[in-house]
């Protein structure tokens, strides 16, 4: 007889990104086409249905990567669907994506929220730009800042900003 969990965290990966940061060692995939994405997402939506039925209480998931902020809205929602399909999601879940700041837009954090995504977890690394080149990060320190302006807007309260030291 399975016994059923009460209030478990849900990790779901998402090994890609724009490029692949220097000091990264989580298991990721740079410069890879969309539609690679995209079929990734099918997968994971799939894996997702095969846990229908247990009867798992889910408080927390957790986007990692990667850069799961590469997914498309389109791709993220089908996710989900098959998060709320296949466990007993709580009313309160902390939905979390980690992002880089230059894959997100309105419209990408927006479509976010709509599926259920409370809180953004940022990966600024560092304020200063020479720093942020020297690790290999895609984004500028006002790309950010505009990042973070753009998460508050959309209604996100919690937003976790990543800092190296």
């Amino acid at each position: 007889m399975m016994m059923k969990a009460d209030g478990i965290g849900l990790y779901i990966h998402l090994p890609f990104c724009v490029r692949k940061c220097a000091y990264c060692d989580f298991c990721s995939f740079a410069g890879v086409d969309g539609s690679i994405i995209s079929e990734y997402a099918d997968a994971l939506a799939s894996e997702i249905l095969s846990y229908r039925k247990r009867g798992l209480k889910v408080d927390t998931v957790f986007f990692g990567g990667g850069t799961p902020s590469l997914l498309s809205p389109e791709d993220f929602r089908k996710i989900m669907r098959a998060v709320r399909e296949s466990f007993l999601l709580s009313d309160e879940a902390e939905i979390t994506l980690e992002a880089n700041p230059k894959t997100l837009d309105r419209k990408k954090i927006e479509s976010f929220v709509s599926s259920g995504v409370n809180r953004i977890s940022l990966g600024l690394q560092s304020i200063h730009e020479n720093e942020l080149k020297t690790l290999g990060r895609i984004h500028s320190y006002s790309e950010f800042l505009e990042t973070y302006r753009l998460c508050r807007e959309a209604g996100i309260d919690n937003v976790n900003v990543d800092l190296m030291y």
